[in-house]
């Protein structure tokens, strides 16, 4: 199996261009995700409302609660 990285460093198989790391088609990106980016890109969807369902550590809880705070989301914490 021949493997290569794209231009922004990611490794994908040649024959089905699938991340190595997970498998899956779409690319892993390492570090935080940029919160407003990806809140401007649901809201501007316009697909009604949205509720993000949120299980983990806390200190990343309170990021989200407070991006949903200002982005007009419901968030939702689960615990198990």
């Amino acid at each position: 199996m021949n493997n290569r990285k794209n231009a922004n460093g990611n490794n994908y198989t040649n024959k089905e261009k699938r991340d190595l790391i997970t498998g899956l088609k779409t690319r892993t990106n390492a570090g935080r995700p940029n919160w407003d980016k990806v809140f401007k890109q649901l809201c501007n969807q316009q697909k009604g409302k949205i509720t993000v369902f949120y299980c983990g550590p806390p200190t990343l809880a309170r990021t989200l609660r407070y991006k949903c705070d200002e982005y007009g989301f419901d968030f939702r914490k689960e615990i198990f």
